[in-house]
């Protein structure tokens, strides 16, 4: 059956048993799982006729993963696409910029005394050692200037020293800011070090300057001060007229009248009090919040999470903020849901005779909102049935889920098991958007004690028949793979599962790396998954199990595949080839459905498929697609679907007519026989209204096939 858009078909057989097999250093402590019987038939017709069908549900837990990314501040799939996937990790913690971090970084930047300084130097040095007070705004000013300089391409360096800085770790032509840094560790054969490393790898790095540290004469030309502190009232302004339209203006400058806000504006210190207070007024502006309510939320932001959570007296908005660290940014129904359920498990954990309740008219939303500083605002949701308006509940709390996590992970021990017992329960429930959130609160633990999440949850949810469980495993291991501490064990630990064995648990486990090697933690480094893929899960046994392996590594290469222009899409291409060209029907077999997802992939928004901007981007991946697509219309149970798949594709032309001369390109390179061209023709005078005009995709079709010619 298929992978995604149901449970798997359950095997009377498979589930009886309780014996297990095989057990070794990662399945020690995971659930028994029964011998497998291989007595089912392969249907490899019925499983491509799946993919046609249920590849737009891949696309939905795409949207969802990148949702999830974003709320967790780290990067989505897209970046990884664009930039050819993840850089090694070092020693040195790093995360990219978001998108809309820099959009509203330049929004609402102020210039400080000296930047103009600043922006000389950077013309002529890859490395600027950014010195100043703290308040002047030396974090806006470096991302500023990195994101004028690199064309959008920022990362951000926290702690570590200069001497762990390895030339892996930074990727050319992007921007990078070092904060955390100390006195000890910026002497000058550091700094050299890496000014050379910088320059190797043609990128940019501007060194926020610690406090205390000594002077280095030798590395004077890099210097760069901020001399004054930015105009607070200037930074305040932007911060609250960001994003807030023109019709609104008149009601920001009375707010910046008001005798409350004056005062306020009067006892601000730094830059980041000015910008706290005008992203906090902006809610006034917009609706969503009361004046004293801002002010005080603005006073609290630059507090740390874990003084600001010991602040919160009423046990309902504690567990209420325990809820958002996970929920943080989904509809304010769900997180009320979700509220109340980890309140009841914290509950039944105090109070074993359940005398304690939930006392629902004692808290009321505004009280409650104000009280964890989160707010409500308009927002979307893609359905089946359309976009769908909803209303999102959001933290006011920069980098608040990650943050949060940390707070609950390192101080509240006894609430680290009833925790990871609501995310449980979360990944089991039937909404995509919190499964993919509460994985990602999963995989933030694991990335702090890697062993015990993982015997607690990850082993459970990976020899599950749900595949919506073993999809959360991929998802939790994103966030350990983006560090290096425990990169290569996530590696190691997908290498192992892909391994074939004579288990239920075992073949599960299969499923599961594949689903993981695609847009959870494959295209963070797409090479290496394919790889793993082509080497270990390719290979045809018979039974219920490689159907369902096989829908997840076709879904696998469709999300691999990205954008399709990039680099990454055409090493997708090249493995897909080289498996249509082994002798064994298992791999051809692969390559065949692989084609099909993305044939069958729907596209983004007014733009072209995917596949067809791999065209767009070549004669090689021309050439690659149609011999592929050449070799699924010759196969002898799956060439009826492939066709389906192309007619899906053809549909996927939009409107504006992107795509479409590339997809006529390509149909006139696949016919090479007389039989492939009549199976063309003939399928083609059948689409669209016969009582009707056939639209103009088939008419250019149509036509392109009438001018092919072909020998044999």
């Amino acid at each position: 059956m298929n992978e995604v858009g149901q449970d798997s078909k359950p095997n009377p057989q498979l589930d009886s048993q309780q014996a297990s097999k095989g057990v070794n250093k990662f399945d020690e402590g995971a659930p028994a799982a029964p011998d497998t019987d291989d007595g089912e038939p392969y249907d490899s017709r019925g499983l491509a006729e799946n993919i046609v069908r249920d590849v737009r549900d891949v696309a939905t837990l795409g949207r969802a993963l990148d949702d999830a990314t974003r709320a967790f501040g780290l990067q989505v799939n897209q970046q990884f696409n664009i930039s050819g996937g993840l850089v090694a990790p070092g020693d040195v913690p790093q995360e990219r910029l978001s998108e809309a971090t820099l959009t509203g970084a330049r929004d609402t930047f102020v210039r400080p005394g000296g930047f103009a300084l600043a922006w000389d130097r950077m013309l002529d040095q890859d490395l600027i050692l950014l010195r100043g007070r703290p308040g002047f705004g030396r974090e806006c000013a470096a991302t500023h200037l990195l994101d004028a300089f690199c064309e959008a391409r920022v990362c951000r360096l926290t702690g570590g020293r200069p001497a762990d800085l390895r030339a892996d770790d930074l990727t050319p032509g992007y921007g990078y800011i070092w904060t955390g840094l100390t006195a000890d560790g910026v002497g000058t054969r550091q700094l050299e070090r890496v000014r050379d490393l910088v320059h190797e790898r043609a990128c940019r790095m501007v060194l926020i300057w610690p406090r205390d540290a000594v002077w280095e004469h030798a590395m004077a030309g890099h210097y760069c001060d901020l001399t004054e502190f930015p105009p607070f009232e200037e930074i305040l302004s932007r911060h609250l007229r960001h994003g807030i339209g023109s019709e609104l203006e008149g009601q920001a400058e009375d707010l910046l009248n008001d005798a409350r806000v004056v005062a306020a504006s009067a006892r601000i210190s730094a830059a980041d009090g000015a910008a706290a207070l005008g992203r906090a007024l902006r809610e006034v502006v917009l609706g969503r919040s009361e004046v004293e309510e801002a002010l005080e939320t603005a006073a609290a932001s630059t507090r740390s999470a874990a003084d600001w959570f010991i602040d919160l007296e009423n046990r309902t908005d504690r567990v209420f903020a325990l809820a958002l660290a996970t929920l943080n940014g989904l509809p304010y129904p769900v997180v009320v849901s979700g509220a109340r359920t980890l309140d009841e498990r914290i509950q039944r954990s105090e109070d074993r005779e359940n005398r304690s309740c939930i006392r629902p008219f004692d808290r009321p939303a505004r009280q409650l909102l104000r009280a964890v500083d989160a707010v409500r605002r308009p927002g979307t949701r893609e359905t089946a049935y359309g976009v769908v308006p909803t209303e999102e509940l959001v933290s006011r709390r920069d980098d608040y889920s990650r943050r949060m996590l940390s707070v609950l992970w390192e101080d509240y021990p006894y609430l680290q098991d009833i925790y990871l017992e609501w995310l449980d329960e979360l990944v089991k429930g039937a909404d995509p958007y919190v499964r993919e959130r509460a994985a990602f609160a999963a995989g933030t633990f694991a990335d702090k004690d890697f062993e015990y999440v993982c015997r607690r949850l990850l082993l459970n949810w990976s020899a599950s028949d749900r595949w919506t469980e073993r999809r959360a495993v991929g998802t939790a291991l994103r966030v350990p793979v983006l560090g290096r501490r425990l990169h290569q064990n996530v590696w190691d630990l997908l290498e192992h599962w892909s391994s074939p064995g004579d288990t239920t648990g075992d073949q599960r486990r299969r499923i599961t790396a594949a689903a993981a090697l695609g847009g959870p933690v494959g295209v963070t480094d797409v090479p290496r998954a394919l790889d793993v893929i082509g080497r270990k899960l390719l290979e045809r046994r018979p039974g219920d199990y490689v159907e369902r392996l096989w829908n997840a590594v076709a879904y696998t290469v469709a999300e691999l595949f990205g954008d399709g222009s990039t680099d990454a899409g055409e090493a997708v291409l090249r493995h897909m080839a080289d498996w249509a060209a082994w002798p064994e029907a298992g791999q051809r077999d692969a390559a065949v459905l692989a084609l099909i997802a993305l044939f069958s992939k729907p596209p983004e928004e007014h733009r072209a498929p995917s596949v067809l901007r791999a065209v767009a981007a070549g004669e090689d991946r021309l050439v690659l697609v149609a011999d592929l697509w050449r070799v699924a219309l010759n196969h002898p149970t799956m060439a009826g679907t492939s066709v389906q798949a192309f007619r899906t594709l053809s549909n996927n032309v939009p409107d504006s007519g992107e795509g479409l001369d590339e997809l006529v390109w390509l149909v006139g390179r696949v016919p090479r026989t007389r039989r492939e061209l009549n199976t063309l023709r003939y399928e083609v005078r059948h689409w669209g209204d016969p009582d009707g005009p056939a639209p103009a995709v088939v008419k250019r079709i149509a036509a392109r096939l009438d001018e092919c010619e072909v020998s044999v």
